[in-house]
């Protein structure tokens, strides 16, 4: 069965088509145009759920009910003269999974645009100041409106904002090495999925999700 079935990203498919086609890692990287390790981790993942379906399908007869999967197998051992009877568990290991995910994450990345380089800076840059640029009260995620309220506020007015005054306070700097953009608190203006005030409970309106 072609790995092309496993594949959920534009990248995923791209390197599976060109890896099946080249017959290996190398010749599919050398017809892509690209270095040999974005299509290494591609087949790796691939070949990782191909492994974890087929052994799904093989534990496919334990029942489980609606909603829940299968995590790990457990295998009993009897008691024998030399050993006490004991179960041996196993579970999905957590250092391949994470490996996985950035290989998955890996594959978006790449068709994505790239970020022009900024230009270099003109002149000897300053080592002794630092320009401090503080953030208070920032409360991105808040939703306000002026029939309400007086004030129009969501996502897109808070990142308006905060990047044309940042702009400003760079323009308006000297040529530094470096700068500081320090958050005083309250950046967001709720901190979970709940967008409730942690301690009382409250709903809050907002902007899209946290």
């Amino acid at each position: 069965m072609s790995l092309l079935e496993y594949a959920k990203t534009e990248g995923e498919k791209r390197h599976c088509r060109a890896f099946e086609e080249c017959g290996g890692v190398t010749a599919a990287a050398r017809k892509l145009g690209i270095t040999h390790p974005p299509v290494s981790r591609s087949i790796t993942e691939l070949k990782r759920r191909q492994a974890l379906k087929d052994a799904s399908q093989h534990l496919n007869h334990q029942k489980v009910p609606e909603g829940f999967e299968i995590k790990g197998t457990s295998i009993y051992f009897p008691k024998t003269e030399t050993t006490p009877a004991f179960w041996l568990k196993n579970q999905q290991d957590i250092q391949k999974q994470q490996a996985a995910m950035e290989a998955f994450a890996q594959t978006y990345i790449e068709d994505l645009p790239p970020v022009e380089t900024p230009t270099e800076p003109q002149g000897d840059l300053d080592t002794d100041t630092i320009p401090w640029i503080q953030i208070g009260d920032g409360h991105l995620g808040m939703l306000a409106h002026e029939r309400e309220v007086g004030h129009n506020f969501d996502l897109k007015i808070a990142e308006r904002e905060l990047v044309a005054a940042i702009e400003i306070l760079i323009d308006r700097a000297p040529n530094c090495e470096r700068c500081v953009i320090q958050d005083l608190g309250d950046m967001t203006h709720y901190e979970t999925f709940s967008a409730k005030t942690e301690s009382s409970g409250h709903d809050l309106d907002f902007d899209s999700r946290y």
